[in-house]
């Protein structure tokens, strides 16, 4: 019987529990992630949990009398369990996480690559292994089979870390159902939190764009590989993978950032290609009259793959604190309808991925309204009662297990009551429940400590943003039929959209942002209108440009809301802060290249091998020191010019908002129609009144503004642009600088002063371009 039936339970549970595993990770995996790293996971996730599903078997064997067969199939599945384990432990999951991380572009190079930066895991646990043997072997206490220490070991590492996780999960959990079950007092902690997620994301955003930057930079250095050059057929292809991966972190830098143009810091293909032509014919033509060293060194594989790198892991990164603030800001709005009694909207949030087509519409239909009555009713009766006795039930079961790990090394008495549901067979059901329940509580809060402390960011799930398209038409007096969508800040949110045939309740992707014909064809905010040859005149034309529509609709605001008028004020005060910034700044970088100019003499005769050591200290650390001040100004401009891009985008959120609420007081009641969404007839709506016509025309003219000012801050003057290179040049130079530092390659003999002698040329061509292109500081004056 025994017999039978283990082999029923073990080899049909496992099967089982890998295919739910499979379904739930799908959700998880990314587009890009490989088959390999998929099934690793699905595989460890399913022995993590078939340890927990055989346990209570195992031990319900032993108290019925079982455990007396020495080579049983229970036995064999455990000694297969710890081994398959201890291969995806050690073996498998560490070197698949360096060889996916790797930027080798060879199958083998990256195996190469993951082996040698695991050799240290490999060599520290040998040494730890090593010495605790010869400590055992001292004290003549080895006994047994390797088996069997192996499996010592792993138990005693295991009840350590379980320790540790307990720990936090025995309090944690109890408290996190009583807060789910208060919205309130939750959504000031998620409230706090939501501004550390976004700043994250914004860094990752920028460290991703700052790398893409860099690879470009070194792409155009190397552009003659695109040519077929003899003994260079591995560097081509890497530099044509390399070249592929940029272009995909371009693209995915504008979806994660919601810009519906391409970045101006990338430019399009045939921008790239004919900078890549017109760089790679200067720097031939520079090579051929003045002979000077190359600025950059030669191709090679090795930096080709430390971008590589670079990128997929910015990428990476990038793409996890997106996903992470976008489910955050959901769960933002799905306590904020819990805490105002709109359990209907909240049962909407929870089911907004629709059912799989059906054969029969009216079945999908009907059931799709069944699903959202029973998680209406369930958000409104039984969701509050449910995760408070939740609460208390693992409030007790952690003072259970609280008592139990007290005394757990004690030999004669113990305060554990879970010893006595093992006194004696129960049967297999009820035994197999009575060691389920404390087991699966005890897992569920190590995993949970494992998902809330994230460990080294290396545990973490975010579910896939699933889009979906929708056509969202404006009320019938707006200018256009397809606006920017101000309604929906994040992918997947759900949003209210004010159509010609009512109200009605959709899903919208913020990305999916449309520019208004109208809008576009704004002659106050015409973007060819202020690229000027100088920098500084180019700012104060975006300056201009960005007054005049501003000061329009804070005249419109002052009409409909006053309190929208607040903000306004503080918004044109940040633009102030910008471009006062941005002219000190300017000024700065004149200032830093003529003085930079200054000490290159002393640099270029150090650089021929005259002079000591002591002569070329000061200037370089000088160099290095305005270089790195001057770039750090720089870079806070950049940040306020993209806290100014969302503030402005924030403010058309703001007023669609108010547009809608005052088209949304004067219609009809909406109701519910077959496919679930609300509906309702503008025919049967009252005439709207003198006050409603004049507000509807100073909310719509003011978002057409507001979006002409988006499209003017997205699609970056010239200044903007020549700030932002300045600032990744900078960047460069004070690296460089650092490293000659810390070296002090003078000696010709080492090739220190080839390095220093491209050094200076690389700051001689960037001093004379700063210097040349900004010739005196024009006052901007503002009139808000």
């Amino acid at each position: 019987m025994h017999g039978t039936w283990s082999v029923l339970v073990l080899s049909c549970a496992p099967v089982i529990v890998s295919l739910i595993v499979a379904c739930v990770l799908f959700r998880f995996a990314d587009k890009d992630a490989s088959g390999l790293s998929l099934l690793t996971s699905v595989a460890g996730v399913t022995i993590a949990i078939s340890v927990v599903a055989v346990m209570p078997y195992d031990v319900w064997q032993a108290l019925a009398g079982g455990a007396g067969f020495p080579d049983s199939f229970l036995q064999s599945t455990w000694a297969a369990t710890y081994w398959t384990t201890a291969l995806l432990s050690y073996l498998l999951c560490p070197i698949l996480m360096e060889f996916e991380a790797s930027g080798d572009f060879t199958v083998a190079a990256r195996l190469r690559t993951s082996i040698r930066r695991n050799a240290v895991f490999y060599v520290s646990y040998a040494v730890i292994l090593s010495c605790l043997l010869v400590f055992l072997i001292i004290r003549g206490e080895v006994q047994g089979d390797v088996q069997s220490w192996c499996i010592a070991a792993s138990n005693a590492w295991g009840l350590f870390v379980l320790t540790v996780l307990m720990g936090f999960g025995l309090v944690a959990v109890p408290r996190h159902f009583w807060s789910l079950a208060d919205p309130s007092a939750l959504l000031q902690e998620l409230y706090v939190s939501a501004v550390v997620k976004d700043e994250i994301r914004l860094s990752r955003l920028f460290e991703l764009q700052d790398t893409v930057a860099q690879a470009r930079s070194e792409l155009a250095a190397h552009v003659e590989l695109e040519e077929d050059s003899p003994g260079l057929h591995m560097q081509r292809l890497a530099f044509a993978k390399l070249c592929q991966v940029a272009d995909r972190c371009e693209m995915l830098h504008r979806e994660l950032s919601g810009s519906r143009i391409p970045s101006p810091l990338f430019g399009t293909r045939t921008e790239k290609a004919e900078e890549r032509h017109h760089a790679s014919a200067g720097h031939g033509e520079l090579e051929r009259t003045t002979g000077n060293v190359p600025l950059h060194p030669p191709p090679s594989l090795a930096r080709f793959a430390h971008l590589h790198r670079l990128l997929k892991a910015a990428a990476l990164e990038a793409r996890r604190a997106s996903r992470c603030f976008d489910s955050h800001v959901e769960r933002c709005i799905f306590f904020e309808d819990l805490q105002q009694g709109d359990h209907t909207a909240a049962a909407r949030l929870l089911g907004m991925r629709h059912l799989a087509p059906a054969f029969c519409p009216r079945t999908r239909s009907a059931l799709a309204r069944l699903r959202r009555s029973l998680l209406t009713f369930w958000l409104c009766h039984l969701r509050g009662r449910a995760l408070l006795g939740l609460g208390w039930a693992s409030c007790l079961l952690s003072a259970v297990v609280v008592l139990g790990q007290m005394t757990l090394f004690a030999d004669g008495w113990h305060l554990s009551m879970l010893s006595l549901l093992f006194r004696r067979d129960y049967g297999p059901w009820i035994t197999q429940a009575f060691c389920l329940v404390p087991l699966a509580y005890v897992t569920y809060t190590a995993y949970f400590s494992i998902f809330r402390l994230k460990v080294s960011g290396w545990y973490g799930l975010s579910p896939k943003i699933w889009q979906c398209k929708l056509q969202c038409k404006r009320k019938s007096g707006s200018p256009s039929g397809q606006d920017r969508d101000w309604c929906s800040q994040i992918n997947g949110a759900r949003s209210i959209g004010v159509s010609s045939t009512g109200l009605s309740r959709s899903g919208l992707a913020a990305n999916q942002s449309v520019v208004s014909s109208d809008s576009g064809a704004y002659q106050g905010i015409s973007v060819g209108e202020y690229q000027s040859k100088n920098y500084l005149k180019d700012l104060k034309a975006f300056s201009d440009s960005f007054i005049a529509p501003m000061n329009i609709v804070c005249e419109c605001m002052n009409q409909v809301d006053p309190s929208l008028l607040d903000a306004l004020k503080m918004t044109q005060n940040q633009a102030h802060e910008l471009i006062t910034s941005a002219q000190m700044v300017t000024w700065k970088l004149s200032a830093t290249a003529c003085n930079s100019l200054e000490l290159l003499p002393t640099l270029l005769w150090a650089a021929k091998g005259h002079g000591d050591e002591k002569d070329v200290i000061s200037p370089i650390s000088e160099v290095h020191t305005s270089m790195a001040t001057t770039r750090k100004d720089a870079q806070t401009v950049r940040t306020s010019y993209i806290e100014l891009l969302n503030q402005v985008r924030y403010m058309g959120q703001c007023t669609q908002v108010t547009l809608d609420q005052v088209v949304i007081l004067h219609l009809p009641v909406p109701c519910e129609d077959e496919s679930g969404n609300l509906e309702t007839s503008p025919k049967l709506a009252p005439d709207p009144t003198e006050h409603q016509k004049i507000s509807e025309k100073c909310l719509e003219l003011a978002l057409m503004h507001l979006d002409g000012l988006c499209m003017l801050l997205e699609d970056c003057s010239d200044f903007w642009l020549m700030l932002h290179s300045a600032e990744l040049q900078l960047r460069k130079i004070e690296k460089e600088a650092q490293a000659l530092c810390e070296k002090l390659p003078v000696d010709n003999g080492q090739g220190g002063g080839a390095l220093l002698q491209t050094f200076c040329e690389k700051v001689r061509d960037f001093c004379k371009e700063c210097a040349k292109g900004i010739p005196n500081l024009i006052l901007i004056h503002f009139s808000f």
